[in-house]
C-alpha cells in the first residue's frame, strides 16, 4: 500500500504547484489590458483631453466677453444713474420754482 501512495503524491504535489501558478497569475493579470486596448484607451483619452481643453478654451473665452459685456452694462447703469440724480435735481428745482410761482399768484389774488 505504502508504494501504490508513493507515485501518487508527486502527482498531487505537481497538480497543487500549477493550480498555484495559475492563480497567481490569474491575479497578477486580472483587470489588466492588452496593448490594443491599451492603445484604443490612450487614443481615446487623447481625443478626449483635446475636446476638453477646446472647450475650455471656448468657454474662458465666453467668460472673457460675458465680463465685458458686464462691464460695459455697468458703465450704462452708472452712465444712467447720474443721468437719473440730474433729472431729480431739476424736478427738484422746478417744483421749488413751480410752488414759489404759486405763492406768488395766490398772493396776487389776494390783494
Amino acid at each position: 500500500m505504502a508504494n501504490s501512495n508513493t507515485w501518487l503524491a508527486p502527482i498531487v504535489v505537481a497538480l497543487i504547484a500549477a493550480l498555484g501558478t495559475y492563480l497567481g497569475l490569474v491575479r497578477r493579470t486580472s483587470g489588466k489590458i492588452t496593448t490594443t486596448e491599451a492603445g484604443k484607451l490612450w487614443e481615446e483619452a487623447t481625443t478626449l483631453r483635446a475636446v476638453y481643453q477646446d472647450e475650455i478654451a471656448r468657454l474662458r473665452k465666453e467668460i472673457e466677453d460675458l465680463e465685458e459685456e458686464g462691464r460695459a452694462c455697468q458703465a450704462v447703469i452708472d452712465d444712467q444713474r447720474d443721468q437719473l440724480r440730474q433729472i431729480k435735481i431739476k424736478n427738484d428745482d422746478l417744483e421749488r420754482h413751480n410752488a414759489r410761482i404759486q405763492r406768488e399768484l395766490d398772493n396776487h389774488a389776494s390783494v
